[in-house]
């Protein structure tokens, strides 16, 4: 499975029927060719499969407010957001 990304900002894009992953490679990209099509900008799309995306995801680093302890945390506006094209 493949996701097709935001290089910068990680957020995954999605279809308008809200599928997010595709089965080959070949499928996701295009998809991007689609994208290309609708005026997105896809040199700042990449391709990942599913298993590395973990790697690639954008963190923000928190501070606990209970013991001060620095954590890195997926947990940002960007995280949540999942971008859908129409």
């Amino acid at each position: 499975m493949f996701y097709v990304y935001h290089l910068e900002t990680s957020l995954i894009m999605k279809n308008k029927k809200g599928k997010g992953t595709w089965k080959s490679y070949g499928a996701a990209k295009a998809f991007r060719t689609r994208m290309a099509r609708m005026g997105y900008n896809v040199g700042e799309y990449g391709i990942v499969d599913t298993s590395l995306y973990s790697l690639i995801e954008k963190q923000v680093e928190k501070t606990n407010l209970m013991t001060g302890k620095k954590y890195m945390s997926p947990a940002s506006e960007a995280y949540w957001l999942h971008v859908t094209c129409f």
